[in-house]
Order: structure tokens, then sequence, then C-alpha cells
């Protein structure tokens, strides 16, 4: 269920409807996007759905009133929606080439990992004195080194070929589906555009026929008889032309309450959350994937008998020479 409406609710909805009141006057004919504003929400026949979520926002939707100038709201979550897709799409793209070089880096580490490999079997091969005549005497020593080295390349292989499914799964997918939340955002207010138009249609329909009606004419030639040349009473046209206004303003009316009771918070309240949503995961994942490489390099640096202390103040002399990035 939503919370609270953001717009205070009233007691009774603003706009009312009943049929059998409404039908006894003529259906207004003014501007199509304000005929829309002033729709009434409250026809239980729009909310079939008897859950207990559907009745808490349908009554939100009911009680709902709609901000001063809604179109120009409207009009400006279009822009906004235009600009959301644009650098939504820059970072799919953006996220599909670090997945394709992120492939590319773990490729190439499971190259060199193989390289090594034979490096290591031509190494054991000039320590043994059944392949070559002048034997690497020191290979006794350097035998475990190499064999720490091969188990630290097929970890090292492992751990980055997670990377490229991290970036595919976390981040690529999580774009592409606020991508489509854009998309959907943008077809509700084509939906609403749609009925507008509708609407329009409908109220210009029947403003001919009640002018016709004041110019003294009784009857005119049915729309769907037009084969047989069957006229149809101007009366019983208007009014049934009275209730399709009535009703497509009330569709029109919930479709405009509904954007400002939860749509349009939906859509920016769900973007938040996906975005902080999609950075936990990404940065829970390369933390577990550095703890791997950590654990890595320790157990083997261990095994090689390294003093971590020296190798670290080492790593700082390396590291002062390298280009600087703007990263710390």
């Amino acid at each position: 269920a939503r919370r609270a409406p953001r717009f205070a609710p009233r007691a009774t909805p603003q706009y009312e409807f009943d049929a059998k009141r409404d039908a006894k006057k003529p259906a207004s004919t003014s501007r199509a996007s304000s005929a829309g504003e002033g729709a009434a929400a409250d026809d239980k026949t729009f909310f079939n759905d008897a859950s207990e979520g559907c009745v808490k926002w349908r009554d939100g939707v009911i009680h709902t009133e709609l901000p001063p100038e809604p179109d120009r709201l409207i009009q400006s979550m279009r822009g906004q929606l235009d600009r959301l897709e644009a650098t939504v799409a820059k970072l799919a793209k953006g996220v599909k080439t670090l997945v394709e070089t992120s492939q590319l880096w773990a490729n190439e580490v499971g190259n060199f990992a193989s390289a090594f490999r034979e490096h290591e079997a031509v190494e054991a091969d000039l320590g043994d004195p059944l392949k070559t005549e002048c034997v690497n005497r020191d290979y006794k020593h350097l035998a475990p080194a190499l064999s720490s080295e091969l188990s630290l390349f097929d970890s090292w292989t492992q751990a980055v070929h997670y990377q490229p499914a991290i970036l595919e799964t976390v981040l690529r997918a999580a774009l592409q589906y606020l991508l489509q939340q854009v998309g959907a955002m943008r077809e509700l207010l084509k939906i609403r555009d749609d009925g507008i138009r509708e609407l329009q249609k409908l109220e210009a329909k029947l403003k001919a026929h009640h002018d016709e009606r004041s110019s003294g004419r009784k009857e005119t030639r049915s729309t769907f008889g037009s084969l047989t040349k069957a006229k149809q009473s101007l009366d019983e046209m208007i009014a049934q032309e009275e209730l399709d206004v009535r009703q497509q303003r009330l569709y029109v009316g919930v479709l405009s309450r509904a954007l400002f009771y939860s749509e349009i918070e939906r859509v920016n309240e769900e973007r938040r959350e996906l975005l902080l949503e999609m950075f936990g995961e990404l940065g829970a994942s390369d933390l577990h994937v550095a703890q791997q490489l950590k654990e890595m390099w320790l157990r083997a640096m261990g095994e090689m008998h390294f003093d971590l202390e020296a190798e670290r103040e080492k790593a700082k002399w390396i590291t002062a020479w390298l280009p600087t990035t703007g990263v710390q």
C-alpha cells in the first residue's frame, strides 16, 4: 500500500460522479486537458481489484487533489525523462565497454598464466639431468617457488574472471531496468495523452450535435446505420454521447490523479533505491573479490618467505614513480 497522499485528503472527493444526476444536464465541452483535471475518480467500476493494497491506492487516488497547472508539471516530467534516458543510456553503453574490457583483462591474465606454466615446464627440463647436460643445480630451490607461483596464477585467473560477470549482472542489468522504468513512465504519459485526444474528439462530436439540436433539428443520420441510411433521434444520441464524455473524462481524471498520487513519486523513489542497491551490490561483490586476491597474495608471499613489510616499502617507491591520474 502507498503511504499517505501527498495532497491532503478531503472528506468527500472534489469531483463527484453520479450517472443519474449528471444525465439530467449536458456534459461540459470545455478544454479537454482541464476537463481531465476535473474528472471524477470515485467510480468504483474503474477499480475492480478488491485487494487491500488496491483499495488503499484507489482511495488515495479518489481523494487526491491535482496541483495547480498539472499540464505544466507533466510537461516538465517529460523533459526530465528525456534527460534521464540520455544519461542512463550513456551509462549502459559505458558498462558494456567495461564488461568487454574486463573480459579482455581476464583473458590476458589467463593467457599469462598459461605462458607461465610453459615456462615452469622449461625450468623443470633445465633441472633434469636426463633432459640436459648443463643441469641447473639450483632447480631444487626454484621448484617450490615455481609451484607456489603456478598456484597463485591459477587463483588469480579465477578471481579476475568474476569481474565481467559482476559488471554484467549488477551494473548492466540494473541500468537496463532503469531504462525500462523510464520507458514505462513515458508510456503512461502517452496513455494519458491518448485519453485526452479521445476526450477532445468526443466533446467536439457532442458539441456538433448540441448545435444541430439548437438549430431545430430533431434527428440525424446514425453513425452505425450509414449503410441503411437509418436515422436516430438527436436527444438519444446526445444522451449517449454525454455519458461517453463523462466516462472518458473520468478515465482521464483517474490517470491524472494516479500520476500525482503515486506514479511520479514512485519512479523517483525506485530510481533512488535502484541506484543505491546497484552500488551496494557492486561494492560487496568487489570487496569479496578483493578479499580473495588479498588472501591469495598473502598466502603466496608467505610460502615464498617474503618479508611483507620490506616488500610494502618497495611498493611505495614503485607507486611513487607511476603517472598521476587524480586518483588517491
